[in-house]
Formats: structure tokens, C-alpha cells, sequence
């Protein structure tokens, strides 16, 4: 983690990854709302920075380094959905293709 905004409506933590040459690109994972995540029981003094992270979603279309965090699992293995039900991403029962 090499930042974090909980901020409404969205909360983003940004994470610093090797891509397939080996340099670091950085990435904005955009999760739920700061209230929705706390009531999931993921709190902002669970992550910080330097704390190494798995998150799965999805990236956006246009191939920005933005994604979608569905799921935070911690170092510590605990594992939080961030997501937004209905948001519209791969697997969304919603989603009309």
C-alpha cells in the first residue's frame, strides 16, 4: 500500500506493483463507501502504508491503471468485499451483456 483515501463516496488505496518488465507501476483501487466498509468491519486503522495486500477485481476498459476492488484479504489473512452490489462488473447477476 503506498496510499490510502478514506474519503466518501469512494475509498481508494493505491498499491505499488511489478509488472511483467519488472518496473513499478502504481495502481488506484477503488473500493465502497468508508461507511459500508466499517460496517463490513474493515476499519482504516487496519491497513497501512508499506502493508503488502491482495486485491481481486477488475480493471477499467480503457486500460488505465484503475480497478475495481472487490476483495481486500490483509496480510494477517482476513479478507474484506469492497465492492458496491450491482456495480456492474464481471459476474454481476445485473449486468445485462
Amino acid at each position: 500500500i503506498s496510499k490510502v483515501e478514506w474519503t466518501n463516496p469512494h475509498s481508494y488505496l493505491y498499491v505499488d506493483v511489478k509488472d511483467d518488465q519488472g518496473n513499478v507501476v502504481s495502481w488506484a483501487c477503488e473500493g465502497g463507501a468508508p461507511n459500508a466498509l466499517s460496517r463490513r468491519g474493515f476499519r482504516h486503522n487496519d491497513i497501512k502504508i508499506g502493508d503488502t495486500v491482495t486485491i481481486d477485481g477488475y480493471g477499467a476498459k480503457d486500460g488505465s491503471h484503475l480497478m475495481d476492488a472487490r476483495r481486500i484479504t490483509l496480510s494477517d489473512g482476513r479478507s474484506f468485499y469492497s465492492g458496491s452490489p450491482g456495480d456492474g462488473g464481471p459476474g454481476d447477476p445485473g449486468k445485462s451483456e
